[in-house]
């Protein structure tokens, strides 16, 4: 599992890096006045900051979830020992 988000959090990772270079080069050879070739760019900075604050936001959530989970799992695990462990010392068994 810990591979697979690796290979997930990586590749989209790649494709923002990719999606900005390609933006950016595409603009600088756009045959339009300089200033209006940066604001194209910086829109598209704008654009693609914004996709990956949604897309950090949206990692924020999963791993909040599985720490969550994690949480109840582990006390779950500790309840159930705990009264395994009761039941051995008190009913002998």
């Amino acid at each position: 599992m810990s591979n697979q988000g690796n290979f997930i959090g990586g590749f989209a990772l790649g494709l923002l890096t990719g999606a900005a270079v390609g933006a950016v080069v595409s603009l600088l050879y756009a045959p339009y006045p300089g200033k209006r070739t940066r604001r194209l760019i910086q829109n598209k900075i704008d654009d693609i900051w914004d996709t990956g604050l949604d897309y950090l936001e949206d990692v924020k959530d999963e791993v909040e979830d599985m720490a969550d989970k994690t949480q109840e799992f582990v006390k779950e695990a500790i309840d159930s020992a705990a009264a395994k462990k009761y039941s051995e010392n008190n009913l002998g068994g």
